[in-house]
């Protein structure tokens, strides 16, 4: 009896498991994926040849080019560093809170 009862509880919780395609926010981690950052970045700011992704903390003088809506929020920002359509290099900033807050900069030579 105490078999058929084990079976039935590991059949349960084998099935029931998180099945959901976006699976819970925990605090702490970031909303907007890798992939969601990088397309933002070749959508909005045309990066065709994106060299580095990484997540980080903004530094000082990046801060000031966050969003004024951004301002209190969470500055772990997905950096996203290539060269866009005219060859000119350029860092996309996107947030790891909202894909709806991003920047950029440009570089000239």
């Amino acid at each position: 009896m105490r078999i058929v009862f084990l079976i039935m509880i590991l059949l349960t919780l084998s099935t029931t498991g998180c099945t959901e395609k976006n699976p819970p926010h925990y605090v702490g981690t970031p909303v907007v994926s890798q992939e969601q950052a990088k397309e933002v970045a070749e959508t909005l700011y045309k990066i065709k040849d994106v060299k580095k992704i990484e997540l980080r903390h903004l530094e000082e003088v990046e801060l000031e080019g966050m969003p004024s809506e951004a301002k209190n929020l969470n500055p772990i920002y997905y950096v996203i560093s290539g060269k866009n359509a005219d060859g000119t290099q350029t860092i996309a900033y996107v947030s790891s809170g909202n894909p709806e807050h991003h920047f950029q900069i440009l570089y000239t030579e």
